[in-house]
């Protein structure tokens, strides 16, 4: 059986909804494409070409499918009627008369179809399409469809050819008397050029085609973003509704936990996304050179995306070059190699990119409870696809990563070691079935193991041991599809199953750690064994409905089910986009959002052994995108997101960045009744392909809890935020990047203190808590550069770069690290707390030699 025949029953049911399109224009508004031809005529009469025709030669079912590349009203008309077998001629008068082509078209063929890049199927434009030994040729319009009649029936070959790409050609086309030949033409795209194609893709509506508001990062953004380590969690950081500390790499979007943000590479729901998530998750596990595009959906996202709240990481990797590359890099604090080429005869590639990171020589990146810690770490991602014919391209992917800290402090209180694992294999079948219908098949399996151990001692009476070794194992099926109709109705839908595996074995002992807010601690000794398992499956349909040329509604629901809680959830989705003009867009979503929690995230350290039931979130936005001449554009978005059930968590109320965080006297339980997150980001940004860029945004916000009737800020709630960034190129020789970043203080929990005497006279000191999160920090502020010098040598091109994090030495508040409670003589007692501080200046020098075969 061909690889495409155990997808012959679904293939077979979703041709049935073909009849059911409509034929409508499509939501990017092109002038004269996918309009009825009537109409397109009609328009030329009105700029004056006075045509007479009949309605039994030019009927009202014929539709227009390629924008004609003319300029002048003449030009136009022949590119318009040539698809159809018709000609003009002068007529009586001044006026044009349609009559039938001088060839019949029935003694002939015809072939039509688009043009697209290979991964991400994404249209181009202006590539010339050339029927080698004949006349026949065209040009692929703004969504990469094209035309050729009057194409002699036999066998041909096609030769395409792009601005920027190489010449390709495609074999045995088959044409037929009388018939139109359908087909897709995927060119082979080097990532250095996949910006230059997506520009060059035609008009489309301002913020993306696509209903729903995202912020899309190309490659080119992200290297001119200031990161450190290549880290690609920080390189987002700076986009609208995103917030993160500088000594992690997790991000909360809008208002949600990190948890709440599912990060989606090449298809795959990556589960654990960070390295050392017990010690902050201070780096992601995808390197950033690796990626060519991020979409970043902050709410309103459609029924495809599931069981998560908050936000969506969309990540596509970068497509192999076929010539081949390599990329080496080494800095302060790690190196990386990416490297790329084909192989078979069958035009296959592969990519593989593996970094480390070894901080040891620079001191300050992490800084719990006020030591210095190295953490070690190293990933690989590797992809190979191979193409199988007819479209149809299966590639294998591999990412892994691996962690390690190992921690004794100068007076021997803290021994830590901690040791994560993660690998990720996943199969992708991509196969266009029709020009219309397309299907993408994930086979996978991920798995996750994370030990973490230590024994704490403070003072005489301190003494903590920890344990925890956790294990999670899954394995995977989705299944995708998307039928394209006539004048831009499109239909979306898949189902997937997913089936989880989890082992904790945690051991936890503490008694008579020194008190931080005073009285006896609670010392519990922890002995859990637990393996649970569970699946979870999961089903989505989508319809895009274009109303009219300027109005579209993409209507979905999906539907997710966990065995482990026998719960399942309906989750109806609305989006709609309004062009009024091609510069202006007009966003609005409406949905309801279930996020169950997952088998790998059960808050065993804090004695929770069962799971919670799913949260559910209702979102509202509005969002506005212009463009304004010159490569200027603004946006603003609005938005508000319920979440009717939010998930009991654990926190510490003055210092997160702890070692052992279940162990500190400020641990507590938050179980709000809901949580409510509102916020409206303006952005302007300025790109003309020139050597200067920049962006600005800026954010109105606020995350709150409801505990008790009182709504409570989230620990990360950020109510102003303000971000920008630059870019300078001069020429290929310098290069430099700014990046800056002010916010409002997070929140934290006020303490005083009294003097208590007691019956017999003698007087003690007692903590006084304040209500949390009353009070705030000092607001944030701090400013990030990187310079680089390109050198051509004889191979390749040499950069020296150096990245400064921190560039004024700011000391930024992150957290309380202690207390110390001075008495005065009037019996008062002054609360003196020592601070601990975000990541201080740091600077990294680094080369990269980046060279071809």
């Amino acid at each position: 059986m061909s690889v495409r025949g155990w997808l012959l029953p679904l293939w077979i049911g979703a041709l049935a909804f073909g009849s059911a399109f409509p034929k409508t224009a499509q939501a990017d508004s092109p002038k004269y494409a996918h309009r009825p031809l009537t109409e397109a005529l009609e328009s030329l009469r009105a700029r004056g070409l006075p045509l007479i025709y009949s309605s039994d030669l030019v009927r009202s079912d014929l539709i227009v499918q390629t924008e004609p590349r003319a300029d002048d009203p003449r030009g136009i008309l022949e590119e318009l009627l040539a698809p159809f077998g018709l000609a003009s001629q002068k007529g009586p008068g001044d006026t044009v008369l349609i009559i039938p082509a001088s060839t019949h078209p029935s003694a002939l063929g015809s072939i039509a179809g688009r043009v697209l890049t290979r991964r991400e199927r994404r249209p181009i434009s202006d590539a010339r399409i050339v029927v080698l030994g004949t006349q026949g040729r065209a040009l692929s319009g703004e969504d990469g469809g094209f035309s050729i009649p009057d194409v002699l029936p036999g066998s041909h070959v096609l030769e395409v050819s792009a601005p920027g790409l190489s010449v390709q050609r495609f074999a045995r086309v088959r044409v037929r008397a009388g018939s139109v030949t359908e087909l897709f033409l995927d060119l082979l795209v080097a990532p250095t050029l996949r910006e230059k194609i997506q520009v060059d893709s035609g008009p489309t509506p301002p913020g993306g085609e696509q209903t729903e508001p995202r912020t899309t990062l190309k490659q080119e953004s992200i290297e001119r973003r200031t990161r450190l380590g290549d880290d690609l969690n920080r390189a987002l950081a700076g986009s609208p509704g995103i917030v993160t500390g500088d000594k992690s790499a997790a991000l909360s979007i809008r208002g949600g936990e990190p948890s709440e943000a599912l990060v989606i590479l090449d298809g795959l729901e990556i589960d654990e996304p960070l390295h050392l998530r017990d010690f902050l998750g201070f780096s992601s596990i995808i390197d950033s050179r690796t990626i060519a595009r991020a979409d970043i959906l902050g709410g309103g996202f459609p029924a495809q995306y599931g069981d998560h709240l908050s936000g969506i990481l969309d990540l596509s990797s970068v497509d192999p070059t076929q010539e081949g590359r390599t990329l080496l890099s080494t800095s302060l604090i790690g190196s990386s190699v990416l490297t790329d080429g084909a192989f078979g005869a069958r035009n296959g590639k592969w990519l593989l990119s593996a970094r480390t990171w070894y901080p040891d020589a620079v001191l300050d990146i992490v800084d719990p409870g006020g030591e210095d810690i190295s953490p070690v770490y190293h990933d690989v991602l590797g992809k190979a696809e191979v193409p199988l014919g007819g479209g149809t391209v299966l590639t294998g992917h591999v990412l892994a990563a691996r962690d390690a800290v190992d921690f004794v402090n100068d007076f021997g209180d803290v021994d830590v070691t901690a040791r994560n694992l993660s690998d990720y294999v996943w199969l992708d079948l991509a196969s266009p079935w029709t020009p219309r219908l397309y299907s993408r098949t994930l086979l996978s399996r991920g798995s996750v193991e994370r030990e973490r151990s230590g024994s704490v001692s403070v003072g005489d009476t301190g003494l903590a041991q920890v344990g925890d070794d956790r294990a999670f194992i899954s394995h995977g099926i989705v299944q995708d599809w998307i039928l394209r109709g006539p004048g831009g109705h499109t239909m979306k839908w898949g189902l997937l199953a997913k089936r989880v595996e989890a082992e904790y074995e945690y051991s936890s002992h503490t008694e008579g750690i020194t008190p931080l807010l005073g009285g006896a601690p609670s010392t519990t000794d922890r002995l859990a064994s637990i393996r649970p398992t569970g699946e979870n499956y999961g089903a989505y349909f989508s319809d895009r409905i274009p109303l009219s040329s300027r109005l579209v509604l993409e209507a979905g629901a999906r539907w997710d089910r966990q065995s482990i809680t026998a719960e399942q959830q309906i989750s109806p989705r609305l989006n709609l986009i309004f062009t009024p003009g091609s510069r202006t867009s007009f966003r609005a979503a409406w949905g309801r959002f279930f996020q169950s929690q997952s088998l790998h995230e059960l808050q065993v350290e804090d004695g929770e052994l069962g799971i919670f039931p799913a949260q559910r979130s209702e979102h509202r936005l509005v969002a506005f995108d212009h463009a304004i001449s010159g490569g200027l554009t603004w946006s603003a978005c609005a938005y508000s997101k319920v979440t009717s059930n939010p998930r009991p968590h654990y926190e510490n109320l003055f210092n997160p960045i702890q070692i052992f965080p279940e162990i500190e006297p400020d641990r507590v339980l938050v179980a709000p009744e809901r949580s409510v997150s509102r916020g409206v980001e303006l952005s302007l940004s300025a790109d003309r392909g020139r050597a200067f860029a920049w962006s600005a945004g800026y954010a109105l916000a606020s995350a709150r809890d409801e505990i008790d009737g009182r709504l409570v800020p989230r620990s990360w709630d950020q109510r102003h935020t303000f971000n920008f960034s630059m870019s300078y190129r001069k020429g290929d020789t310098w290069s430099f990047d700014f990046a800056g970043v002010y916010h409002s203080g997070w929140p934290t929990t006020p303490m005083a203190a009294e003097t208590v005497v007691a019956p017999d006279g003698t007087s003690t000191i007692q903590p006084i808590l304040g209500a949390r999160n009353s009070a705030r920090y000092p607001a944030y502020h701090r400013l990030d550069m990187k310079a680089g010098r390109h050198i051509p040598l004889g191979r390749g091109t040499l950069t020296l770069f150096l990245e400064v994090t921190n560039l004024y030495r700011q000391d930024n508040v992150c957290c309380v690290q202690s207390f110390e409670f001075l008495p005065r003589s009037d019996g008062s007692v002054d609360v003196d707390q020592k601070e601990g501080f975000w990541l201080k200046q740091l600077p990294v020098f680094g080369l990269t030699w980046e060279f071809g075969p």
